[in-house]
């Protein structure tokens, strides 16, 4: 009989920001996910997400078991580190990962149709560009 994994996973990072600009990322709960690029803060921060999910994703695959997540007053910090949470959606990470696609059936004008077909446009593309504008996937906030 197989376990229901969560949904939802919150772990702890680290940023640490360096004199040269970088900025570091680092995960105590797993050493082995670390990010180190120069970019903005926020785009940090979806990198890691990113990171962790495909991470959290491996060990579920291999049914590994996952740390328990590191408490902030357990959390030793230096001066130029700062730490945030990340909440992980692995309802999302799961079906992105698994690229899962499902047939949907919908109603259009005629007219808008066949302008389409004339044009070799792709339905399912063209829907899909409009859901991911419309529903903004990347953020898990979104869902909750």
């Amino acid at each position: 009989m197989s376990t229901k994994l969560p949904n939802i996973y919150n772990y702890l990072a680290v940023l640490s920001f360096l004199d040269d600009g970088q900025i570091h990322v680092r995960i105590p709960d797993f050493p082995n996910v670390f990010i180190q690029e120069k970019k903005e803060e926020n785009v940090l921060y979806k990198d890691a997400e990113q990171a962790l999910a495909l991470h959290i994703f491996t060990l579920e695959s291999l049914n590994e078991p996952l740390p328990v997540p590191t408490s902030l007053k357990d959390l030793s910090l230096e001066e130029n580190e700062v730490p945030i949470l990340l909440r992980i959606n692995m309802a999302i990470a799961r079906s992105k990962i698994k690229q899962a696609s499902v047939k949907k059936t919908l109603t259009i004008p005629k007219w808008l149709n066949d302008a389409a077909e004339q044009e070799n446009i792709n339905f399912s593309l063209v829907l899909q560009n409009a859901l991911k504008e419309q529903l903004h996937p990347d953020d898990p906030s979104s869902y909750n």
